[in-house]
């Protein structure tokens, strides 16, 4: 899948819609948010020396997140949050591997602390199926390719990316893995632009999560709204919001 994604790049990349993209896709990272979209990830960096701070909000639970821009193409970020007793902290790294005028190719490690201070076990990932239940505390490792392809300057911007997580056993706490991809696009101006994506996870029982709205970027300051679509045994809807600053 990454190695067909890289080659629908290439030759999107090679098209006479991509005029001057090097600096639409430059003027897209300098937005508040353009390293990500609702949920999942973008090829983008945060710029060199920048930092983003952020808040997403759902009915249920919420997310804090702080992104460093460590170095031209490489990102630091961290996040924080959860629902009821439910919790998790994370800290990842995307480094840039490859790039060319209108397409960036990015991977990205990361660690997570999966939390249940309550009497009721803690499925990760929400009520998806990612493997036992967790009663306390468990970690879980990940790894992500990401490639991200501008198109007519940047007035649309689609990314894409595979990833697997893995958390290791303990005690008796056996160990459990999950594969996820995602899709995602973005439309619009360099203010006001319309989000879509959708993450599938085949080895989990969930057929899809999805997310659709809209961001406004101003100055240093960007706000997001959507609503959030999940087919866990059913349908599941929840509006989400979002904002965040860069200084």
């Amino acid at each position: 899948m990454r190695a067909c994604f890289v080659v629908a790049a290439i030759v999107l990349a090679r098209s006479p819609a991509f005029a001057d993209p090097d600096s639409a896709l430059d003027t897209l990272a300098a937005r508040p948010l353009a390293d990500r979209g609702f949920l999942v990830g973008t090829a983008l960096t945060v710029p060199s020396g920048e930092l983003d701070a952020s808040i997403r909000a759902t009915a249920v639970g919420g997310l804090a997140d702080a992104a460093i821009g460590l170095a031209r193409g490489t990102e630091l970020w961290l996040e924080g949050g959860g629902a009821s007793s439910d919790s998790t902290l994370a800290i990842g790294l995307k480094q840039v591997i490859a790039r060319g005028g209108a397409w960036r190719l990015a991977l990205e490690a990361s660690a997570r602390r999966l939390s249940e201070q309550g009497t009721s076990p803690y499925q990760p990932l929400g009520t998806l199926n990612f493997g036992p239940a967790i009663s306390g505390s468990a970690d879980t490792f990940g790894l992500a390719a990401i490639g991200s392809v501008c198109v007519n300057e940047c007035r649309v911007f689609v990314s894409g990316g595979v990833a697997g997580a893995v958390m290791p056993g303990a005690g008796e706490q056996p160990s459990a893995a999950l594969l996820y991809a995602w899709l995602a696009a973005s439309a619009g101006t360099d203010r006001v632009r319309g989000l879509a994506e959708i993450s599938a996870f085949p080895s989990a029982d969930a057929d899809m999560f999805g997310v659709i709205g809209v961001r406004a970027t101003w100055r240093h300051v960007a706000l997001e709204g959507g609503i959030g679509y999940a087919s866990i045994a059913g349908p599941i809807a929840l509006p989400i919001i979002g904002l965040a600053y860069r200084p």
